[in-house]
């Protein structure tokens, strides 16, 4: 996740998301990212940490948690 957000960037990520509308399957993805990556402690940055570094990097888990959280936002709330 952190890859994509990262090298796609965020805005073209959700252009390419709204192409699939309400489809449940997208729907069911983005749950499990709002759960295991909009928090700084969640699984999603820990593991992004822990690939990237020793699992204890502060900044890294805080870039996770903001393109996630840009993510949401722009789904929710329109780009």
């Amino acid at each position: 996740m952190f890859y994509v957000l990262s090298m796609v960037g965020v805005k073209d990520t959700v252009r390419s998301l709204k192409k699939f509308g309400d489809d449940p399957y997208v729907e069911k993805a983005l749950s499990i990212i709002r759960r295991d990556f909009s928090l700084h402690d969640g699984l999603g940055p820990m593991d992004v940490a822990g690939f990237k570094a020793d699992g204890l990097d502060d900044a890294t888990k805080a870039d996770v948690v903001g393109f996630v959280k840009s993510l949401l936002g722009m789904l929710e709330y329109g780009s």
